[in-house]
């Protein structure tokens, strides 16, 4: 029998999450580029996406504020603390404009900043002079082939986060031990994995995934693959 893959977890995942909105409402869902990418091309590749989940989730994907070798950036190598927060009130600030959202996605650097806004706006944390005041509650984020930044605004961590978070990690992942680490910050992490580099979710590579559920949350109800 064929296992199901991350495509279907996602499909799964929105379906249940879908159900606690307003029947007929999509989910809306910021989305986050990696380094040195752009919003289209991850909205570019969210489109190819099972149509499953397309049909019930709308992603807006936004574009980092730095500009860095041609591309574009949350924050700068190496890390500037400075330029982080700056990005997370630049997003603070966007959510404001076209909010609410349900949940963030993100890839890689973009995850990063993902894990930043669900687990400041949890603690009430102020950004360059931006407060998550008056946003609804994020529920969830997807953090795709992501991890944390060690000494940089720890105090996001200062207690595990509480949002329901998907952690996608590659097996082929250069980073693959910042990916194995990271879920440990999370109350109710679900792990999937595959044999993934460090690129893009596709419906390709999203059927070689393997899902571990580790919470009695909305996930618990995902079939678990050995």
């Amino acid at each position: 029998m064929a296992r199901p893959g991350c495509c279907l977890i996602l499909t799964i995942l929105v379906l249940q999450l879908s159900s606690s909105f307003t029947e007929g409402a999509k989910l809306r869902i910021l989305a986050f580029h990696p380094y040195l990418s752009t919003a289209e091309a991850t909205c570019a590749s969210i489109r190819t996406w099972n149509s499953a989940i397309l049909n019930l989730a709308e992603f807006n994907c936004l574009t980092a504020p730095f500009t860095e070798q041609g591309g574009r950036s949350w924050f700068l190598y190496p890390n500037n603390p400075n330029r982080i927060e700056e990005s997370i009130a630049y997003v603070i600030d966007y959510m404001h404009k076209t909010g609410p959202y349900d949940g963030v996605y993100g890839f890689s650097q973009g995850a990063m900043m993902a894990a930043y806004i669900v687990a400041g706006q949890e603690k009430n944390m102020v950004f360059a002079g931006k407060s998550f005041s008056g946003l609804p509650r994020l529920r969830f984020a997807i953090l795709h082939e992501g991890g944390r930044l060690e000494g940089v605004i720890d105090e996001v961590y200062s207690t595990p986060v509480k949002v329901k978070t998907l952690h996608s990690i590659g097996k082929k992942d250069a980073r693959r031990w910042l990916e194995e680490e990271w879920p440990q910050y999370f109350v109710n992490p679900t792990v999937v994995r595959s044999e993934m580099e460090h690129t893009f979710l596709t419906n390709q590579n999203m059927g070689k995934v393997t899902i571990y559920i580790r919470s009695s949350s909305v996930f618990s109800k995902l079939p678990i693959v050995e």
